[in-house]
């Protein structure tokens, strides 16, 4: 007999132990019980009192009041396992052992294939191990995080950053610069989260990550050019699309340069006189293709370009922003009001992060000046190179640059980029008056056309078409009959348009337009 049920006496296979006389010892895994030669359990002895690690297991010759269970603690804080050892750290043991142990702690614990996240505070890991656990994902500063899920904000573990997600255990950061900036740059990753080493970079558009989820539709994410990530249908491989209008309004023209320098012109002359000439270009993104603004100086003089004068109202409060990236030097952003007599007020603002993009804000009251103008450039007596793109003049304080938006984004063959998420074929998109239909992968500009009764605005797949209802079905497009056998109550069940000379009713189709 190895130990006595109702006593603290236990033989390790060479001599007698009695907690009770010993008082503190552990015996690890070292009884084997003759009966069940494969079941090892360990017993530890802490004031007089001896205890069994029985797991999922039992164990033979003791008590049931001497013996612990998966998950529970033993008198020296250890955690019992399934497998009949007793251990502090619930990492690398199994799914059982991680969830009972948070049950008996009142707690929930998450077994993530090889490891126990949420059992400890400041835990930080990923764990590849996604096929071992119906719970794969990683561990955020003791968050669990599923996999297929947004990261954590390292501020606050209860808001997403949509800049990272849980891929198969792994936590990815999406690194547009890889693929979408000038040479050569850092990520826009936090200093707090490079410090964690936590994320692997990955690069914008291409084959994505197909499956992040389990579950969904929309169950395969991509890295956007924008340095979000996004979850879509399809898994097919991607490149760089447009939205068909710019994510953002701006008084100024041509604010993401897709006119090349239409509408900007060189900053020079005697309103200007610490400005030169120097190096101003248009030119594309490496991978992505945008175009964006580059400024080059030797720092002999300034250079730069300026937008053409729009009309303000004074006694009014504006911003000219713009996002700012140097790879040497600094880039400014001026707004400068022009008054009738001519006299000229400016208001400056610089990047201040190298190789990092930033948000660069010039904000002033146009006190009786009636023109504004936008002036993107780099200061004096300084060398500096300098990108410049999404250029806002808008009335008020600096408004907050939604980064859920961008004019580029990852789209497959067969899909078109809105903004902020793939559309897939036959989508459209309004634009007031103006509507655009995604076609073959390609924004097709659209009129915007009206039902008959001119209740609802929407769009036809082609011109000549006329819209009967904005929910109808394009299954039943070009068959009026329909209508009469469907009920627009039902969308589903009349055309959503019928072609150029047929007619509703009295309504008849002209080239688009109900007459």
């Amino acid at each position: 007999m190895f130990s006595c049920p109702e006593q603290n006496v236990v033989h390790t296979g060479t001599e007698l132990k009695d907690c009770g006389f010993d008082q503190s010892f552990t015996i690890e895994k070292k009884i084997i019980d003759p009966q069940e030669s494969t079941i090892k359990n360990e017993y530890l002895c802490k004031d007089k009192k001896m205890q069994v690690c029985g797991g999922s297991t039992s164990a033979k010759f003791v008590s049931s009041l001497n013996m612990l269970g998966t998950g529970q603690k033993g008198v020296s804080g250890e955690y019992c396992a399934s497998d009949g050892d007793f251990t502090y750290d619930l990492d690398g043991k199994d799914s059982q052992t991680c969830t009972s142990a948070g049950q008996n702690d009142g707690k929930t614990y998450v077994f993530t294939g090889s490891r126990c996240c949420q059992d400890e505070g400041g835990e930080y890991y990923n764990d590849p191990n996604f096929q071992s656990t119906n719970t794969p994902g990683g561990c955020f500063n003791s968050v669990y995080v599923p996999a297929g899920n947004f990261g954590k904000k390292f501020a606050d573990q209860k808001q997403e950053d949509k800049r990272t997600i849980n891929y198969q255990g792994n936590f990815l950061f999406c690194d547009s610069s890889q693929t979408f900036a000038p040479t050569p740059i850092s990520t826009g990753m936090d200093q707090e989260l490079k410090a964690l080493n936590l994320f692997t970079p990955v690069a914008s558009c291409g084959s994505g990550f197909p499956d992040a989820r389990d579950k969904g539709i929309e169950r395969h994410a991509r890295c956007q050019l924008h340095g979000l990530f996004t979850f879509h249908a399809s898994k097919d491989s991607t490149a760089p699309k447009q939205s068909p209008t710019p994510p953002f309004s701006s008084m100024i023209l041509n604010p993401l340069f897709d006119d090349a320098l239409t509408h900007w012109n060189t900053v020079l002359g005697q309103a200007h006189v610490s400005f030169g000439p120097g190096d101003v270009r248009i030119e594309p993104f490496a991978f992505a293709k945008e175009k964006v603004l580059r400024v080059v100086s030797t720092g002999t003089h300034a250079v730069g370009i300026q937008s053409s004068r729009v009309p303000v109202e004074q006694q009014q409060v504006y911003t000219a922003s713009a996002d700012v990236l140097c790879t040497e030097g600094t880039g400014q952003v001026t707004l400068a009001f022009e008054t009738a007599s001519g006299n000229v007020l400016t208001q400056t603002d610089s990047s201040i992060s190298p190789n990092l993009w930033n948000r660069v804000n010039a904000t002033a009251a146009s006190l009786a000046a009636t023109q504004a103008t936008v002036l993107l450039h780099t200061p004096q007596q300084k060398a500096s190179t300098c990108y410049f793109d999404n250029i806002i003049l808008d009335k008020g304080a600096p408004k907050q640059f939604s980064k859920d938006t961008a004019h580029l984004g990852c789209c497959t063959d067969t899909e078109c980029w809105t903004g902020t998420t793939c559309a897939v074929k036959n989508s459209y998109v309004d634009a007031g008056e103006q509507g655009f239909h995604c076609l073959g992968g390609i924004w097709k500009p659209m009129r915007k056309k009206f039902s008959p009764d001119r209740i609802m605005g929407g769009f036809c797949p082609e011109q000549d078409q006329c819209l009967v209802h904005t929910l109808g079905n394009d299954l039943f497009n070009d068959q009026p009959e329909k209508y009469y056998l469907g009920s627009p109550l039902v969308p589903a069940t009349i055309p959503h348009c019928i072609n150029h000379s047929q007619y509703i009713f009295d309504f008849f189709c002209n080239k688009g337009d109900w007459t």
